[in-house]
C-alpha cells in the first residue's frame, strides 16, 4: 500500500515483545497477560499472523511443530506458556486428556442444544416399548422419530442413561 513500510523486526525483538506480556504466578505457570480468545489462551502478533502464545512459546523454546501435534498443556491453564507445563501430542491426546481430567463437557442427552425429545419422552417411549403391543414404527409416529431412533433407544445406544436408570429401578427388590 502506498505510504506504508513495513518493518522487520529481529528474533530478539519478538521475543522480547512475547515475553514482555508473561507473568509468572505462584502456581508456577507463566500466563500471557496481553489478548486472549473467547477460551483464554493467549493470543500474539508475530510479523502480522495471530499466534496462540502457547504455541508461539512452544516455538521459541523447542523448535517448531511438528504436522497433525497440538501444544498441550500439563497445568490445564490456557493463557499458561511455561515450557516445563508444555508437551506435544495428538488429537487423540488431547481428547483423552480432557475427559482424565472432567474438562469434557457431556453433549449426551438433553445436554445436547440438538436434541428435540426430552428424558420423559424417553421414558414413555421405553414404557410403550415395554408395556404395549405397538411396533416402534407407531411409537416413532407418535414422537415424530425415525424407527431407527426408537431402535437405537431401545437398545441403549441413544440415551443410554435412561435405560440404565430404568433396568435399575426395575431390578429393585
Amino acid at each position: 500500500m502506498p505510504g506504508w513500510t513495513t518493518v522487520k523486526f529481529t528474533v530478539e525483538q519478538r521475543l522480547e515483545a512475547f515475553f514482555s506480556k508473561i507473568v509468572v504466578q505462584e502456581s508456577g505457570c507463566h500466563e500471557f497477560v496481553g489478548a486472549r480468545n473467547e477460551d483464554g489462551y493467549g493470543n500474539f502478533w508475530d510479523e502480522g499472523i495471530c499466534k496462540k502464545a502457547h504455541r508461539f512459546a512452544w516455538e521459541a523454546f523447542f523448535g517448531r511443530i511438528p504436522e497433525g501435534k497440538l501444544v498441550l498443556h500439563t497445568c490445564d491453564n490456557p493463557p499458561c506458556c511455561n515450557p516445563d507445563h508444555l508437551y506435544l501430542g495428538t488429537d487423540a491426546d488431547n481428547s483423552k486428556d480432557k475427559m482424565d481430567r472432567g474438562r469434557f463437557a457431556s453433549v449426551a442427552g438433553a445436554n445436547n442444544p440438538a436434541a428435540f425429545v426430552t428424558e420423559d419422552h424417553v421414558r414413555d417411549i421405553y414404557a410403550h416399548l415395554r408395556y404395549t403391543t405397538m411396533t416402534q414404527q407407531a411409537i416413532a409416529d407418535k414422537f415424530l422419530l425415525t424407527k431407527g431412533h426408537i431402535n437405537n433407544i431401545k437398545a441403549g445406544r441413544a440415551w443410554p442413561q435412561i435405560q440404565m436408570e430404568i433396568t435399575d429401578a426395575t431390578y429393585v427388590d
